[in-house]
């Protein structure tokens, strides 16, 4: 018996994959409110209530990646294919640049992958000094760009 390759691109894969996208753009749905949500309710207020705001957005990523990235591996294991992972990792990554899309240019992540950093929510810097919510409390100094778009 031949043995598979991991790719594994039949027409059952690749249905597989696309329904594994799907899933992970409707985890995405169910733990973030939606764009319009976002420019109406999440960037109303001072800025330090915009910051939380921000970071409680931010907070939805992790946990509708970790959903998304699962359910996608354990259709990679059944599938016996890559491609179900592939294409939810890629659906979570276009998920978080459209929501991060949603926020001003200047309170936007940079990297998709910044989310990972958690815990911190940038407010406007003011000649180079900026603060940053980090667990709620407001933390000012230097900022520097740290992943965070500023």
């Amino acid at each position: 018996m031949a043995k598979q390759s991991w790719l594994n691109a039949n027409a059952e894969t690749l249905a597989l994959s696309l329904l594994s996208a799907g899933e992970a753009s409707h985890a995405f749905s169910a733990f973030l409110p939606s764009r319009f949500t976002i420019k109406n309710w999440v960037l109303c207020g001072d800025e330090a209530e915009v910051a939380g705001n921000i970071a409680n957005l931010r907070s939805g990523y992790m946990p509708a990646v970790l959903f998304a990235v699962s359910l996608a591996g354990v259709v990679s294991v059944i599938a016996r294919s890559v491609l179900p992972l592939v294409f939810s990792i890629g659906t979570s990554v276009v998920m978080i640049k459209l929501y991060e899309g949603a926020l001003p240019s200047d309170m936007q992540l940079r990297n998709p992958f910044d989310f990972l950093s958690m815990g911190r929510a940038p407010l406007p810097k003011a000649n180079g000094q900026g603060t940053t919510l980090l667990n709620g409390e407001a933390v000012a100094g230097d900022l520097g760009t740290g992943g965070m778009g500023l």
